[in-house]
Parts: C-alpha cells; structure tokens; sequence
C-alpha cells in the first residue's frame, strides 16, 4: 500500500522542475514506510542520488531538495519517535527490535529464514503484551536464563552484541548466509513464518494469478527490469534503487514471506520493462515483412 504509493508518486513527477515542497512530501511518504519496517528508512538513499540531483546543475538547488527530503521524512517520523521515547523511556526512532533480529539471522544455528532463539517455550507468555512488555521479544527469555532484566533499548544492544560476535569470530558463514538470504527472497518459493499461503490456497482456492501471478515470473522480469533501468529514466532508477535498498536492508537478518512482500510494487513495475521491450521489439518484426511488400 504504501510502497506502492511512494512509487507512484515518483513515477508520475517530473523531478527535473519539482520544488522542495514535492520532495518534502516524499519524504514524508518514505517515513510512513518505514514505520511498518524500520529499514525503510534507507530509501531516503535512492532518492538523494537519483532525484535530488535529476534536473538539477547547481547546489544549492540541489541542497535545497535534499534538505526538503530529509525535513519530511523527520517531520513525519518524529511524533511516533517521541511516542516511543515517552512510553518506553529511551530513544527509540522506530523499533527496539534490531538486535534481536540481528541475531536471528546470524547465530549458530542461522539458516537464512526465521529460526527462534529462545528455545521451545513461547518466553514471554505473562501478559505484558502492552507496550514496552516483553511478550516474545526476548527479553523475558534472557530475565529467566540469565538473570539479565534489559530495557528495550539493552535488550536491542545485548542481542547485537551477541549477533556481531558470532559474525566476526565465522566470517565465511556469514557471507554463506548473505548469498542464501538474497537466493530466498529471489526465487518462486514462499517461506512462512506468520501465515502459510499454501494453507489459504488448500482452505480457499489460487490466491491471484496462477504461476503467472508468482514470484518465479515477477522476479525474473523484475531482474530484467534492473538491467533496463538505468536508460528509462529517474523513475525507473528509483525503482531498482527501492527493489536493492529493500533486499539489503533484508538480508542483514533473515527471509521471509512478510519481508519480501515489500520488493512486490517495486519488482512489478521494473517487471514492466522487459515486457515493453520485448513488446516493441515484437511490433518492429512485425511492421518490417508488411513494409517491404509495400515499397
């Protein structure tokens, strides 16, 4: 939804002429994505390289747009950043969750999807479900077997401690685990860790397009569109900077299917690249046979 908003609002702009004003709103835009995934946060990146610049000869226009395009995107995010500083005391701009993802992907037992870290027991089944609590945020697990009571903001430093000692002590597995994320977020298989869409296909039928409408289609065109997409325009280049920022901001963790939703609109519409070009290639064909009849 949101990407997919963000996307359309790049696409249909012409940035060579936008004022501060188009840029703030991006910015804004951005920012309301990454409060459903903190990661988000790094599309500011693409849109710093690819649109600020677009049109744009002199500096201070161009510091003029970024300055715009990081305002919003703070704008936007600061209420739900002093929210989180008023309930849980500490600073906390997005998520605390970090560091305990952080871990999940890179631990002894890592093997690029979501593995728990807690053991066989659901830790932190006592109420606190509310925010701040530690319902299955690892913190009630690490109270009972270590005697460690962590604030959110410790619990999301203690696990990346945790998670970059085992990263640099096992260097060779980590680069393993890097090339095995990036292959599970590419290929046609979906791997659950919330909901299973096998399950929805058995109960209540396809769920879209059969094979035409899955990942092994999209994510070939969408590779293809990658290709493409430097010579179409900012557009087209922000859309593979958003589908690159979003399987690197993945791939520090862990794949699965709730993750890789979000390279969805991006890969769809680098998807349509391919297909114009092959379109176009398969009119020139056939408008070649018909003109050398003619003359």
């Amino acid at each position: 939804g949101l990407e997919a908003l963000m996307l359309w609002v790049v696409v249909r702009r012409d940035w060579t002429t936008a004022r501060p004003l188009a840029f703030a709103l991006l910015g804004g835009v951005i920012a309301l994505t990454a409060q459903r995934r903190a990661a988000h946060v790094l599309l500011l990146l693409p849109a710093l390289v690819v649109l600020v610049p677009t049109g744009a000869t002199r500096w201070p226009t161009r510091l003029a747009r970024g300055g715009a395009l990081t305002a919003g995107l703070t704008l936007v995010a600061a209420p739900a950043a002093v929210r989180n500083l008023v309930v849980a005391g500490e600073w906390l701009p997005f998520t605390y969750s970090l560091g305990y993802n952080l871990y999940v992907g890179n631990n002894p037992h890592a093997d690029g999807l979501f593995t728990t870290i807690t053991g066989a027991r659901a830790w932190g089944a006592d109420g606190q479900t509310a925010e701040g609590g530690t319902a299955l945020d690892g913190r009630a697990y690490l109270k009972s077997t270590e005697g460690l009571s962590l604030t959110p903001a410790q619990s999301s430093a203690e696990w990346s401690r945790r998670a970059l000692g085992w990263m640099s002590g096992h260097p060779g597995r980590v680069a393993a685990l890097t090339l095995r994320k990036l292959e599970l977020l590419w290929n046609r298989r979906e791997y659950p860790q919330v909901e299973f869409a096998d399950e929805f296909r058995a109960v209540a039928g396809p769920l879209g397009l059969p094979w035409l409408g899955g990942f092994a289609v999209l994510g070939a065109l969408g590779l293809g569109g990658l290709l493409l997409s430097r010579g179409n325009g900012p557009g087209a280049r922000f859309a593979a900077g958003y589908v690159l920022v979003i399987s690197l901001g993945i791939v520090p963790f862990f794949a699965t299917d709730r993750f890789r939703h979000h390279l969805v609109p991006g890969r769809s519409l680098l998807a349509a690249l391919p297909l114009m070009r092959s379109w176009d290639a398969g009119r020139a064909l056939a408008r070649g046979p018909a003109m050398r009849v003619v003359f």
